[in-house]
């Protein structure tokens, strides 16, 4: 009773200790913003989202809040459409009524004497990319950004609400984003926002633009941070409602509020907190991200969300509960962007690791995602690997990289999904095929999906695997495509209870499009020659005799990371890792 009193008096004094500011940091600029005391002091004054240039969503009601004086009528008006609120408890908000796609308005809201007036205020269609580093990673660092780029400048029609990724341990009002639109210049490092636009996303919304047409403005709220675990964009009564699962978490982020409030610091070593790590708080501490950036958004109208995180959930122990976790997360989102059941496109995490083990049991948890949640899609990206010069050895192997730099593929393959799902604007199979039953038979398990399948390459179904519980194993199986079925061949094995696909390990793709499979007996060794002319050498274990293959920097060799498993769908998307049982 006492441990729960003292948590209830916590989340309390941290309720009304969220007016008085917020602590932040920046790796990326300096934000222009509202100063945090003017809700306090009642003035009339809006979340950064609001400002020159931003993009409402189309055919939905169209929510527009902020602050004022207490008991204040504050009235908004866009273009032929006005509406009407009081202040209470000094917050205010309205709802106008749906719009179809529009350019150039203005968005007014008056409250006695004062007024904030907004110009170029767009109305089309707005989409959420959010998760950690793999979001984040920005457009200018694309694999193909010099091919790219030169195509940035034709689209007049993209605009993006960059967050500078700041943290904070209390809900933000305001938040610190920047609405810019989506030209070459704004999105190179040295532009107004140093960059900061996902490039999976930023694809994304060019492929999209394109087909929606020029009288349709596509925008992006970008609200990603490196490192972050799915509790750091969750906020913190919600923890609180399955303490069982988020025990830890509560336990992290109490310590962190308790020291917060008494030294309005966070903590500097071990001795002021036993949580504390070398790094940054929003790697460990939940709540931070969601502080930050999407308490500040709250009710501010979207289409769907592009959701790609996962590779700091991806331990064993995180990951047993990463689907409530999940679930909660939609929940909130489809809450605090105003779209009932708002869609999610749940990207799985990037082929960076060639021991498998908890990676590709955590991508199978991610495939789940799609198969347990309404309204819930998986882009695969086991073909999405990395790309390599020679001498990025020096920096690991390939299967070290975990931010591929090949993401315009994944962002065209998500645009996809959008418009068939969202729009029904292509005939394309663009969703990632389906498992819809299991079947055990004599000596056979048939796996039935929702769409015919293909082979990526080669002329076997590659890499699916039956647990023999008899022998307490995994075994390679052969797999035959029939239409949209694969039938195992199970007769050599006693007790067939699970079957897995894609845990087979990584294939390192050369320049000349040859695959070598990385097992491990195989690696990769620096070397210098006679000359002494760095190189890469590859000793290949798993075929006899061993072959040895070396790589020249000056010669322009690329190689690239991607994962084992080679069935598709007609459109070639790839089927997803995943794990299931036998009935």
């Amino acid at each position: 009773m006492k441990k729960h009193l003292i948590i209830t008096l916590i989340c309390v004094l941290a309720l009304m200790l969220i007016a008085t500011g917020c602590s932040k940091k920046t790796d990326t600029y300096e934000p222009s913003s509202v100063e945090s005391s003017a809700a306090d002091e009642g003035t009339l004054s809006m979340a950064n989202i609001f400002a020159d240039g931003m993009v409402l969503q189309r055919q939905e009601p169209i929510n527009v809040y902020g602050f004022a004086t207490e008991g204040e009528s504050v009235t908004v008006t866009l273009g032929e459409s006005t509406a009407t609120a009081v202040s209470e408890n000094g917050e205010w908000s309205v709802k106008l009524p749906a719009m179809e796609a529009a350019k150039g308005l203005t968005l007014t809201v008056t409250a006695g004497d004062e007024s904030l007036v907004f110009e170029d205020v767009d109305v089309g269609e707005v989409f959420v990319v959010s998760g950690q580093s793999n979001a984040q990673y920005f457009a200018y660092q694309l694999e193909d950004w010099e091919e790219i780029a030169p195509l940035v400048d034709t689209y007049d029609n993209i605009r993006v609400f960059a967050e500078p990724s700041y943290w904070d341990m209390l809900p933000s009002d305001y938040g610190y984003g920047t609405w810019i639109k989506g030209t070459r210049e704004n999105l190179e490092p040295n532009g107004p926002v140093k960059g900061y636009v996902s490039a999976v996303g930023y694809v994304m919304a060019m492929k999209i633009a394109a087909e929606l047409g020029p009288d349709v403005t596509v925008a992006l709220i970008n609200v990603t941070r490196s490192g972050t675990q799915i509790t750091a964009w969750l906020p913190a009564e919600e923890l609180y409602k399955d303490p069982e699962i988020h025990a830890d978490d509560i336990a992290r982020y109490e310590d962190y509020l308790a020291f917060w409030n008494k030294h309005g610091r966070w903590p500097q070593s071990t001795e002021e907190s036993k949580y504390w790590k070398s790094g940054n708080p929003y790697s460990y501490i939940p709540t931070l991200c969601y502080n930050s950036m999407i308490a500040p958004i709250k009710g501010y109208t979207a289409r769907a969300v592009l959701w790609y995180q996962g590779e700091s959930d991806s331990d064993s122990t995180r990951a047993a509960v990463y689907g409530k976790k999940f679930a909660a997360l939609k929940e909130l989102y489809s809450e605090r962007f105003a779209n009932d059941d708002i869609p999610f496109f749940v990207v799985q995490i990037a082929p960076y690791n060639s021991d498998l083990g908890t990676l590709a049991a955590f991508e199978a948890i991610q495939y789940d995602l799609s198969l347990d949640n309404p309204n819930t899609y998986i882009i695969p990206t086991g073909v999405d690997g990395t790309p390599l010069h020679m001498m990025d050895m020096l920096y690991g192997a390939p299967p070290e990289v975990i931010h591929p730099s090949r993401k315009s593929p994944l962002g065209y393959r998500a645009a996809d999904m959008l418009l068939t799902k969202l729009f029904d604007v292509t005939d394309k199979i663009t969703t990632a095929p389906e498992l819809t039953s299991v079947v055990r038979g004599e000596g056979t398990v048939t796996l039935t999906f929702d769409t015919a399948l293909c082979l990526l390459r080669g002329v076997e179904a590659e890499d699916f695997e039956v647990y023999d519980s008899a022998s307490s194993k995994w075994v390679k199986v052969g797999a035959t495509l029939v239409g949209n079925t694969v039938v195992l061949d199970t007769a050599g094995i006693t007790s067939p209870s699970e079957v897995r696909y894609g845990f087979g390990g990584r294939y390192i793709e050369l320049y000349t499009g040859e695959l070598i499979r990385l097992n491990a007996g195989s690696r990769f060794q620096l070397k210098v020659d006679a000359d002494g002319v760095k190189y890469a050498e590859y000793t290949d274990t798993d075929v006899s005799p061993t072959r040895v293959f070396t790589f020249y920097s000056e010669d322009g060799q690329v190689i690239r990371t991607i994962k084992s498993g080679n069935v598709t769908n007609a459109s070639g998307v790839p089927l997803p890792t995943f794990t299931v049982a036998i009935p």
